[in-house]
């Protein structure tokens, strides 16, 4: 059985994991990992990797006083180019987790994002919609579990 691979992004503290046997990957807040690591929930969130390039997953969480925003997807290809951009213009690093899966964060109000995927536009990300906020009001931000969407 291989191990699960797993990047933990610092800001928002969501970890996005990589499971070899199954060619399967996730997306999961820092409360789901441990309640996940407990045996105090079912796994969830797995699916199965098929490399296409419109296959995202779009986080919000609250961590450390301020808003985090998280875009994870399918590489279709070990060297396929990824750029993240967010309406202000502003890209922030993408990382990579077994050359399957990428993933990014940025810090601050909630803005759209466009992902570009060996320079084609693939998806936008909308994270000014209300389903993306975590629950309860926004100026205490608490530390809490995110919302988690996906996208087509």
């Amino acid at each position: 059985m291989d191990a699960i691979i797993e990047r933990v992004l610092p800001g928002s503290r969501v970890h996005i994991q990589w499971h070899g046997d199954d060619d399967a990957w996730r997306c999961l807040t820092a409360a789901d990992v441990e309640l996940d690591r407990r045996g105090a929930a079912t796994p969830v969130g797995w699916r199965h990797w098929a490399g296409t390039p419109t296959a995202v997953i779009k986080v919000g969480v609250a961590h450390e006083r301020q808003r985090w925003w998280v875009l994870a997807g399918e590489l279709p290809a070990a060297d396929s180019t990824i750029v993240v951009e967010i309406e202000d213009g502003a890209r922030p690093p993408v990382e990579r987790v077994a050359d399957r899966v990428w993933c990014c964060e940025w810090a601050g109000p909630p803005s759209v994002a466009s992902v570009t995927v060996d320079d084609q536009i693939s998806v936008t990300a909308d994270f000014r919609r209300r389903a993306h906020y975590l629950p309860g009001p926004a100026p205490d931000m608490t530390e809490g579990r995110g919302h988690i969407s996906r996208e087509r």
